[in-house]
């Protein structure tokens, strides 16, 4: 559970900001551009930032609503097991792929 302290600092932040300020979901915004540098980390090959920026956006997503963070945390489980299938299926087609690139590097040669 996240403490009082950290779900209310959002909500200390912005009664600190001028007002058009306000309007904009800073925690949101911050939040997709972790997501979206971390997804881009992840793509060009820096795995360990990658993920670590990726997590970091999605706990500051989070914990703004504690009670989505709950439900998150309940259904983890859930999303793990998919992401392992999914990433089965995608080495069950790399490895599909390169036993065709072969067949066709074996009927070239001839």
């Amino acid at each position: 559970m996240i403490p009082k302290s950290l779900s209310t600092m959002p909500k200390q932040i912005e009664a600190h900001l001028p007002g058009s300020v306000r309007e904009a979901p800073w925690t949101r915004t911050v939040a997709v551009g972790s997501l979206i540098t971390g997804v881009f980390l992840l793509l060009t090959g820096n795995r360990k930032a990658g993920v670590a920026v990726a997590a970091a956006g999605t706990v500051l997503a989070l914990a703004e609503d504690p009670e989505s963070l709950k439900e998150w945390w309940e259904s983890m489980p859930r999303y793990v097991k998919t992401v392992q299938q999914f990433l089965v299926r995608i080495e069950g087609f790399g490895d599909q792929l390169a036993a065709q690139g072969e067949t066709v590097r074996r009927l070239m040669r001839r």
